[in-house]
Order: structure tokens, then sequence, then C-alpha cells
């Protein structure tokens, strides 16, 4: 039973990872970032350098951008970056991090707490979110949590003599994940991760053996390796690459732009718990859990306990609070929730009174198939008529786990965890057809993509596009050109008579955004986007008569 639950979770995660992940939900400004690079660098036939509307992007280290551009290589090499193939990277994280929950809860814990992990991290909002976000934050934290994984390994294969050289081997690979991770989004993670690993092991005793199987020195001259080379060599191509990367790392936290006083703000203890969405009504006991009798934390869960804590204290005396930047601490939250879960249930065990843990795997699966019926509506007049078969599939799905859960036999057979993983399977259910409605996003995603289209059509291939005092992203991307971005009224005058005209993108909800009176203007295109009425115009600029 326990291979076929295993199953059934890896089954679901990779449900809710690749549905609805290509054209039907367009790329958003940040997604661009990454799509548009990889083509310009394929374009530049580059791989080292990446470029944004044909200047250097190096705010992020080229990890991603390397993964995308070898999807598209697998994939047909045509140069063109689809949206499906800037997502899949990220997807395959996420299922990868969901077999990794499994992993870790079972190894600190136990079988069903890492069962139960895996299968809530495949069915939470910061799953759903990132696994169809071209952006590196899913590889990124995949790639943390692997990290994680090594050193849970290493420590607890150290103490056995016959599997001392696979401890090293796990410790070094952690060492290495960790490297690859500061090569996709930085050392922001990491560091506060083995910070976190070693004040666990300060707390429950055995520090000095955690150091041991942690590898240190050969470790650390390894992520150096890894995670250097690339910056070093971009710093020798491009002097100013040291000031961009001051920037995004140590003036994030040398200069503070809030009050110091935002720092009793535990910003970083409540605001990622959106991550854990929809289970997270398990968080409250999870965090106090070192505090509580009945319930208290797990001698194994306390570690990751203390990474969480590592992780939230140093990420406040950054500049810029972001929830998401918990992510690559989802796996560990999902362990403490899952293993105060099954606590949970243990003591609803004991005094007979299971049936409240059926039913509230029940509520859960019930409402959100209730809520995907009306998120998959939500683009009707976009998309069409939603099908039938879908909600139909939704409505099944619910009902049959319902149907399975009244079973009495059944219910014996799959134990405690089986409860909570066949709700979860449910779930994802639901989960997959929102997604393949993009029930779950805006639709000014759409109003960027019609729009970009619409000015492809009117500028040609061989006009001149040039974007007044915005980058546009995303009409970069759906047009497959770089579009300069002037701010001064005189660079722009000038490119339009040295170019004898132009087309000039205006966004229009600024009236500071508007064209310069002098030029020679027509409009050509008004578009919506969302519920702003004409944010978009394409004009038509003859160049001076003068």
């Amino acid at each position: 039973m326990w291979l076929w639950l295993v199953t059934l979770v890896m089954l679901a995660s990779a449900l809710v990872s690749f549905s609805g992940l290509g054209s039907v939900m367009p790329l958003d400004a940040h997604e661009v970032f990454v799509a548009r690079t990889c083509e310009e660098m394929i374009a530049r036939g580059e791989w080292m350098v990446p470029y944004f509307n044909d200047e250097p992007r190096l705010k992020k280290p080229p990890l991603e951008y390397w993964l995308v551009l070898t999807t598209n290589t697998v994939t047909g090499g045509d140069a063109i970056i689809t949206e499906f193939e800037a997502r899949v990277p990220p997807a395959i994280a996420g299922i990868l991090m969901s077999a990794m929950a499994i992993m870790i809860g079972t190894m600190l814990v136990g079988r069903e707490v890492g069962l139960l992990a895996g299968a809530m991290v495949a069915t939470s909002s910061g799953y759903i979110t990132y696994t169809h976000s071209a952006r590196p934050e899913m590889v990124y934290a995949a790639l943390c949590i692997a990290g994680i994984l090594g050193l849970v390994c290493a420590e607890r294969w150290a103490l056995d003599p016959g599997r001392r050289k696979r401890a090293m081997i796990a410790a070094l690979l952690a060492w290495a994940f960790f490297g690859l991770a500061t090569l996709t989004k930085g050392p922001q993670l990491p560091i506060p991760i083995l910070i976190g690993w070693l004040i666990g092991a300060w707390h429950g005793g055995h520090f000095w053996q955690t150091v041991r199987s942690c590898r240190p020195i050969v470790g650390v001259v390894l992520y150096l390796v890894i995670s250097l080379c690339w910056f070093v060599a971009i710093w020798i191509m491009i002097p100013d690459a040291g000031e961009i990367w001051h920037n995004e790392t140590i003036k994030r936290y040398a200069e503070h732009g809030d009050s110091w006083f935002t720092l009793l703000d535990p910003y970083y203890l409540y605001r990622p718990l959106a991550l854990l969405v929809p289970w997270v009504f398990f968080a409250p006991g999870a965090m106090v859990g070192p505090w509580l009798k009945q319930f208290k934390t797990k001698p194994g869960a306390m570690r990751l306990w203390w990474i969480v804590l590592a992780a939230a204290i140093l990420l406040s005396f950054s500049r810029g609070r972001r929830w998401y930047y918990m992510l690559p601490l989802l796996v560990p939250y999902m362990v403490l929730l899952a293993s105060t879960a099954i606590q949970i249930a243990d003591y609803l065990k004991e005094r007979r009174a299971m049936w409240v843990w059926n039913l509230l795997f029940a509520i859960h699966a019930v409402a959100i198939a209730i809520v995907a019926v009306a998120m998959s509506t939500r683009h009707d007049d976009r998309f069409g008529t939603t099908p039938v078969v879908l909600l139909v599939a939704v409505c099944a799905a619910a009902v049959v786990y319902l149907a399975l859960l009244s079973v009495p036999r059944l219910r014996r057979t799959i134990g405690t965890v089986g409860v909570g993983v066949l709700a979860c399977a449910s779930v994802s259910v639901s989960f997959a057809v929102v997604e393949s409605r993009m029930g779950l996003w805006r639709a000014n995603r759409l109003d960027e993509r019609d729009f970009s289209l619409l000015v492809a059509e009117a500028v040609g291939p061989g006009g001149v596009l040039l974007g007044w005092r915005d980058m546009w992203e995303e009409q970069q991307y759906y047009t497959h050109r770089t579009i300069p971005l002037f701010v001064e009224a005189d660079a722009l005058t000038d490119k339009i008579n040295t170019s004898s005209g132009a087309w000039i993108l205006v966004d229009a909800r600024n009236k500071e955004n508007a064209l310069p009176e002098t030029l020679d203007s027509t409009l050509i295109i008004r578009h919506d986007n969302g519920k702003t009425e004409g944010q978009f115009e394409l004009w038509r600029v003859e160049p001076s008569q003068e």
C-alpha cells in the first residue's frame, strides 16, 4: 500500500505541475525576462552572457536560462521559446521537490509524515503558482531542498560505519546543490539554511557530529567552485557586473530602506503562510510546537523548524520584503505541518474520534471542488464555455473520494495518512482543471498578449518599434523583437527622424507618459488591460519636416 500511495502522490504532483502549462496562460513580465532573454542568447549564439533588450542582464545568475535553453534544444531548437518550454524546468523541479519532501519527512520523522508532506506540497498554493511560472523561484527552491536532503542523508548515514562513504558523497552533493542554487538566484537562502541546520544540531546536542558529517572544508571549496566560476568569468568580461551584484545582494542588507522598527514585524513568520494554502490550518500547531506538551514537535522536525526560523530572521534584514522568498522552505514547512497533523490524528485515534480527521479532509476536498467549478468558468468570455467534461471531472473526483472514505474496510487498509493522500489526489484534479482554464490568474495576461499580437501585425517585421518610458516586456516577447526604450523627447525625436518614422508604444495610464505634442503622431491602436480601459496605445509617428 505504501508504494501505491507514493505513486499516487507523484501522479498528483505531475498533474498539478503540467496542467495549463502552455499557451493557455500567457507569460507575465517577470517570466518574459527569462523567455525573451533566452531568445536573445540564441540569436547571439551566446550562452555565457544573458541579454535582454540588447543589454546584458546580470541581475540573476544564468542556470535558469541554461535549463530553458536546454529544453528548447530538446524540443526542436527553433530559437523561439514557447510558454511551455519556459515553464518546463520549474514544473519538473516541483515534481522533484514533492518527491524530496517524502524522503526528508520519512528520514527525519517517519513514513506517514513524509508521505503526507509530499502530498501537501504537491497541492499547495506555492507549488501551483511557481510550477506555472518561468521565474527561477521553483528551480531555486528545488535545489535548496536537494541540499537539505543531502545534509539529512549525510548526518544519518555517518552514524553507520558501513555507509560512511555514502555519507561523504551525500554531503558533497549537498554543497554542490547549494552551489547550483546560488547559480540560479544567489546565496540568500543556502546560507540561512546551513545556519539553521547547525543551530538545530547545537540545540539537539550533536553539533560537532553534524559539522563532521557536513565535510565543511571540502564542501565549501566545492560550493565556491560551482557558484563562482560564472561570476568570475562575467566580472572579467563586463567590469560593471560587480556593482550590479553588489546592489542585488550586499546592498539589500547593508542599506535598509525602511525604518529599523520594521524588524519588529515578523513578516517572514506569517506572510509566507500563503504558500501553504489550503493546508495552512495545521500551521499554528507546527509553528508553536516546541512549546506544546500534547503536540510537541518531533526532534527530527525540529531541525527543519530551526531552518525556517533562521531564514525568517535573516531575510528580515533585507530590503524589499517578498513572501515568496521563503518558497525554498516549502518542504520544511510541510514536513512540520504533516508532523503536527499525524500527531493530531494519533490523538483522535486514542479517543476513537477519527471521524473528525476524516471529516476534515472530506470538507477540504468538497470545498476546493466547489471553488474549482466556480473558478473554471472565470474566463469563459475569453475561452468560451467551460467543457462539461472538465466540470464533471472535478465533481467526480470529489464524489469518488467521499465514496471511498465511506468504506470502513478501505479506511483501515489505507490508514490515517491514506485518507490525507486520497484527499490531495482529489484536490489535484480540481486544481488541474482550474489551471487548464487559467482560473487562478487574472485576465490582464490575455490582454497583454492580444495587444502584442495586434502590434506585431500592424508594425510588421521591417517596421521600427520603440517604447516610450516603459520596458514593454510582454510586447518584446510576443513580437519576438527588441524594443528600444526612450525617456527623453529629444532622443526619441532624433531616432524617429533617422529612421524615417517609427511606431511608438505608450502606456496611457499616466498623463506624463503622453507623447510630446510636437510629434506628428497618429493613434493606430488603443487596447484595454484588465479593468483599465484604453491603457495600451500604439502610435505611428512620422519624421519632422524641418
